[in-house]
C-alpha cells in the first residue's frame, strides 16, 4: 500500500510539472505568435476566415469592390493580398521622401478612391499641414488618409503620416502582422505594447509603423470617420513620423 501511495504521489507531482510547463509554453507561444484569443465580449461576432486572399482562378480579385444599386462602392470584408502589398509598398516609400503630396494624391486617384482633403489650422513651427482623405474603399482597405507638412514657405512637402483600416475577423490582427512582416523584412524588430492589447509597432528610418486592433475607445468620437459599434475589432495600420516614445504612448 505504501508503495502504491508513493507511486501516486510521484505521478501527481509529474502531472503538475507537465501542466505548469505546458502552460508556460502556451503563454510563450501566444506572445511570440501573437495569438489573439478573443475572449472579450466586444470581439465575439467576427468572421472566422482570413481577411487576406489572393486572386481566384478567373483573375478576379476576391476583394473586388461591390456596388450597391446606386453604383456607389462598398467596402469588402476581404483584402486582395497583392493589392495590399502594392498599397503598403507605396506608403512605405513615402518615408524616404522620394514621393510627395502630389504623388500620394495621384496614387489614390488612380485607384478611384474619391480623394478630398483639408488644410489644418496654424500649428506652431509648421507653415502648412495638409491631410488628404479617401471617400471610397479599395476592397477591404478603407478610410485611407495621409498628412504632409512643410516647415517654411517654399519648402518641399514632408510626409508625416498615413493610416487606413482593414476588416475584422477572428485572426485579422495576427494575419495583418504576419503579412506585413513576411512582405517587408526591412521593418526590423517587432515591439509589443506593454500597455495595450493587440498593438505592435516597428521603428525604422525615423518613422513608426503600428498595427492595432480597435476597441470602442479607439473609435468613439472620431472627427473624420463615422465609426459605429460594428467597427469594433477592425484593424488600423499607421505609418507616421517617430516624434515620441512609442514604448510609453497609447494610441
Amino acid at each position: 500500500m505504501k508503495d502504491q501511495y508513493n507511486k501516486l504521489i510521484i505521478f501527481l507531482s509529474l502531472a503538475s510539472i507537465i501542466f505548469v510547463l505546458n502552460n508556460c509554453q502556451e503563454a510563450s507561444f501566444s506572445k511570440n505568435k501573437l495569438s489573439n484569443n478573443n475572449d472579450q465580449a466586444v470581439l465575439n461576432n467576427v468572421n472566422s476566415d482570413s481577411i487576406f486572399q489572393s486572386k481566384d482562378s478567373s483573375g478576379q480579385g476576391t476583394s473586388k469592390i461591390a456596388q450597391n444599386s446606386s453604383g456607389i462602392k462598398k467596402a469588402s470584408n476581404v483584402v486582395d493580398i497583392n493589392e495590399f502589398k502594392e498599397v503598403m509598398t507605396f506608403f512605405l516609400n513615402l518615408t524616404n521622401q522620394s514621393l510627395n503630396k502630389e504623388d500620394f494624391i495621384n496614387f489614390l486617384v488612380s485607384k478611384d478612391l474619391g480623394v478630398g482633403g483639408f488644410k489644418s489650422p496654424p500649428i506652431e513651427g509648421i507653415e502648412d499641414e495638409y491631410t488628404i482623405m479617401t471617400s471610397k474603399p479599395l476592397g477591404g482597405i478603407r478610410h485611407i488618409s495621409g498628412t504632409f507638412i512643410n516647415y517654411n514657405p517654399g519648402d518641399a512637402d514632408v510626409f508625416r503620416r498615413v493610416t487606413f483600416d482593414l476588416p475584422k475577423s477572428e485572426t485579422a490582427f495576427v494575419d495583418t502582422v504576419n503579412v506585413i512582416e513576411n512582405s517587408f523584412s526591412d521593418l526590423g524588430e517587432r515591439h509589443v505594447s506593454e500597455r495595450e492589447n493587440y498593438y505592435v509597432f516597428y521603428k525604422f528610418n525615423g518613422y513608426v509603423l503600428w498595427i492595432r486592433q480597435n476597441f470602442w475607445e479607439h473609435l468613439n468620437d472620431n472627427p473624420y470617420n463615422p465609426y459605429t459599434q460594428d467597427h469594433i475589432g477592425t484593424i488600423t495600420v499607421t505609418i507616421e513620423q517617430d516624434l515620441h516614445s512609442y514604448e510609453e504612448h497609447d494610441h
